[in-house]
């Protein structure tokens, strides 16, 4: 569940939809469903945001809506939420303390100027840690996540020249002759254009602690993730990983970063759930197309574009049984 800002009521206006009900640091977003919370802390449903085949927005009334009117400000929530909110900063400082300021280790604090990233660097500040920040330069990100990396002085680190940045990558082939274009069952940004550039980055032999935003909540996999976790891909090198927020919900973070003021990514305002790997990711939905249209029509009909002459090109249409379309939009 995340905050609605005005950008994105912006949005919702300009695709038809009636906006009236808004209003300003009071609204939340939840897998497209607009919620508040009711005096006292009953959170209601109140609208339902779909997107369908031809990215057409619309928005109904929820059926838990009963025309309320008064509810909670952001600030009022997060005053009901103190006491959690400083327990989970507490156990966070004190973890972090526990681990890394006598560890002897270099400190690496990863931001990709997400949520989690900004609160585990502020958490970081407050802990009193001596660290570095890296930004991983992925060629995907939009314009206001590079921005942001540059603004906050965070080091980056650039994908191996031997890719050449993704949009170069994907104009290679694999073995049968297919174009390297990422999906769900074939994905490789994260790795080529994250993981093995940060491997390289850093010498073997020196003793690394890394700092991740991983949160236990976010999905199955990481549900078992502990407070030290290491990555296979290291290999033997002398690397940890520390996850200060693991067990901190989503709602945490958001209320977290709207009491300390925690500067966030403008994708959030625009509607966005992730900031991370614009427009391509295999994983984005119908939802975040439509979003891609309104805030970034330029880099929308681009990868439109790749896809269409993969299709034609690569005689997609002859082994899919799909059409043009269906292969662009499923």
């Amino acid at each position: 569940m995340q905050p609605i800002f005005p950008e994105y009521v912006q949005f919702l206006k300009d695709n038809g939809c009636e906006v009236d009900w808004f209003q300003e640091k009071t609204f939340w977003l939840d897998n497209n469903i607009v919620k508040a919370f009711r005096r006292g802390g009953q959170v209601v449903s109140l609208f339902r945001i779909s997107v369908d085949d031809q990215l057409t927005v619309t928005m109904k009334k929820h059926k838990q809506n009963k025309d309320y009117a008064d509810f909670e400000t952001w600030k009022e929530t997060i005053e009901r939420n103190r006491d959690r909110l400083q327990q989970l900063e507490n156990n966070s400082i004190e973890m972090l303390r526990s681990n890394c300021l006598l560890s002897g280790r270099r400190i690496i604090n990863t931001n990709s100027t997400g949520k989690d990233s900004m609160v585990v660097t502020h958490l970081a500040q407050k802990a009193g840690l001596e660290f570095e920040t890296y930004f991983n330069v992925t060629t995907l990100d939009v314009g206001e996540s590079n921005r942001m990396a540059k603004r906050n002085g965070f080091k980056h680190i650039l994908p191996d020249p031997k890719y050449g940045g993704f949009y170069k990558y994907i104009q290679r082939y694999d073995g049968g002759g297919n174009q390297m274009i990422p999906s769900r069952l074939n994905r490789f940004c994260c790795e080529y254009f994250k993981e093995k550039p940060t491997i390289e980055y850093f010498s073997d032999d020196e003793k690394l602690i890394f700092l991740f935003g991983i949160r236990n909540q976010e999905s199955n996999q990481r549900s078992a993730y502990e407070d030290i976790t290491k990555n296979s891909q290291w290999g033997d090198r002398d690397w940890i990983g520390v996850l200060p927020i693991r067990q901190w919900s989503e709602f945490d973070v958001w209320l977290y970063i709207l009491d300390e003021g925690i500067e966030i990514n403008d994708k959030y305002k625009y509607g966005y759930s992730r900031v991370g790997c614009g427009i391509a990711c295999p994983y984005y939905t119908k939802y975040t197309w439509v979003l891609d249209k309104y805030w970034y029509p330029y880099l929308f009909n681009r990868w439109r574009n790749i896809l269409k002459n993969d299709f034609i090109n690569n005689n997609k249409w002859l082994i899919m049984n799909c059409t043009i379309e269906e292969y662009v939009t499923k």
